[in-house]
């Protein structure tokens, strides 16, 4: 009997569908799910950032120490900019386009509270600003790095520094080639020469390593892992 390519391909998705279909109806398995099994209790569990209406995401975050008794916890804070903001749960208008700016709390009690909410980085871009990192130099020296975002093709990372144990910080400056990075938060490190470094990644370029363009893509193979060098009283560079 012969059959019809178009039929086939129709009788084809028809099944991977079902079969899909049925996947989500079976429970769970991995790892992570287990039955009588010990768990590490938390000391204290918190939602510090609650999803509000104007807040509707929060995300790449990390906890610093300012010093013995004091914690800095600094995060990407979505905010929306409509009049009248959602107020579902979920709304699906906080893609990773939405604005954000990059704010900060301070725990005095190893993190069993919060004091007041302050915006550490705003938005001065088209976009949005995310992916702090911290680093400390010394005593009262903090670098302070993050990604700022005008467009698909320019997201480039900026850097301050703190002399004062971050009560202030100086004004920022751009330490990346133009073009699209992509850091996250806590990655950058810095070695016992002194030097930092911080990790990036970002879409296809010829001079990296991959051949696959992908428009907007920021998988593996189309990736390059770049990492920005930033050597005290020697500016920045690529390497």
């Amino acid at each position: 009997m012969t059959i019809r390519r178009r039929d086939f391909l129709t009788s084809s998705m028809a099944t991977t569908l079902t079969g899909l279909l049925s996947q989500k109806q079976l429970p769970a398995k991995g790892e992570s799910i287990g039955e009588n099994r010990r768990l590490l209790k938390p000391v204290h569990d918190q939602i510090v950032c609650p999803w509000r209406p104007e807040h509707p995401r929060h995300d790449h975050q990390q906890i610093f120490p300012l010093d013995e008794q004091r914690l800095l916890l600094v995060w990407s804070e979505y905010y929306s900019q409509s009049p009248r903001p959602a107020t579902r749960k979920g709304h699906s208008g906080i893609s990773d386009h939405v604005a954000c700016q990059i704010s900060s709390m301070i725990s005095t009690d190893q993190g069993r509270s919060w004091g007041e909410h302050r915006v550490l980085q705003p938005n001065r871009w088209k976009q949005n600003v995310k992916h702090p990192n911290l680093i400390r130099l010394s005593e009262q020296e903090i670098l302070f790095s993050y990604v700022g975002w005008d467009d698909e093709n320019q997201r480039n990372v900026f850097l301050r520094r703190s002399t004062d144990n971050g009560k202030t910080w100086s004004e920022q400056q751009q330490i990346s080639e133009p073009g699209w990075y992509c850091c996250n938060a806590d990655h950058a490190l810095r070695l016992s020469t002194g030097r930092i470094l911080i990790p990036a990644h970002g879409p296809y370029a010829k001079q990296y390593v991959g051949e696959l363009l992908i428009k907007g893509a920021t998988c593996i193979r189309s990736c390059f892992i770049p990492m920005m060098v930033f050597a005290r009283g020697n500016g920045a560079r690529t390497a």
